[in-house]
């Protein structure tokens, strides 16, 4: 609180604006928390403020009053400082922040973080990153401690997975989320399948097989397992696959990892 005081009064010097008392106060807040590495979004700022106080107008007054005080405008794009609250929040282990914080370094490298909100980008690489360790978290608990999107995370966590993957495995998780999106299925039956392609993929049979076939075969068979009910015609029609091709599909590899 010390510091957002001392940057409210010195923008207030400095300032040749009538100001708006709340507004700035707010902004002063958030530009001290985000200086100070502090994981927290706009939209938390302007919620506990009163009506006057809008998400838009809290990140404008924010950029003024970082660019009047000099403050390091890499603070504000940073979602690293993100990624650590949603892991602590939810109780996730260190391997899970390590490996989110990874992958959010190789997609800055890969230059596709740039113009995404860093709250969005933090919470992609939490999931993707709870997806490679193998722990079971769904989409709709990182939004809820997030305040972002099922549908952005989504979008976040395929750009970040695709940029981290260099052999292809993206491929695949992708697959099995868009399939059990448009069949309905539960996040376990997801999580299910993408773990028992993951183990697929490091065989020769895994890599030299269709995508798309591949992927409707662990689907239906861990659905089986798990009873969800889902016919191989309607697997077929969701992912534009013949049904014997999805029955070819079905190994004694495969059904070793499932069993």
């Amino acid at each position: 609180m010390q510091m957002a005081e001392s940057l409210f009064e010195q923008y207030l010097e400095r300032s040749e604006h009538t100001l708006v008392a709340e507004l700035y106060v707010a902004s002063s807040f958030y530009c001290a928390c985000k200086v100070n590495g502090a994981g927290i979004d706009p939209t938390e700022v302007a919620s506990i403020g009163p009506a006057i106080v809008k998400r838009k107008h809290l990140l404008q007054r924010a950029k003024q009053i970082a660019t009047t005080l000099g403050l390091d405008p890499s603070a504000f794009f940073d979602p690293i400082q993100y990624v650590d609250r949603y892991c602590e929040e939810m109780e996730l282990d260190d391997d899970i922040r390590d490996a989110a914080h990874a992958m959010l370094e190789t997609a800055e490298e890969k230059a596709i973080t740039s113009g995404k909100p860093p709250s969005a980008l933090a919470a992609g690489a939490v999931y993707a990153a709870a997806l490679r360790e193998d722990r079971q978290v769904n989409q709709e608990e990182v939004s809820e401690v997030a305040n972002v999107s099922t549908v952005t995370i989504r979008k976040r966590y395929k750009e970040l997975l695709k940029a981290s993957s260099d052999d292809g495995l993206f491929e695949y998780e992708a697959g099995v989320e868009d399939l059990c999106e448009k069949l309905n299925l539960s996040s376990t039956v997801e999580q299910e399948s993408k773990r028992v392609l993951s183990e697929l993929f490091s065989t020769i049979d895994a890599r030299s097989t269709d995508t798309m076939p591949r992927i409707a075969a662990v689907v239906h068979s861990v659905c089986l397992e798990h009873d969800e009910t889902v016919t191989l015609e309607e697997v077929s029609s969701a992912c534009d696959v013949p049904v014997s091709t999805i029955t070819g599909g079905k190994d004694s590899d495969l059904q070793d990892l499932i069993d």
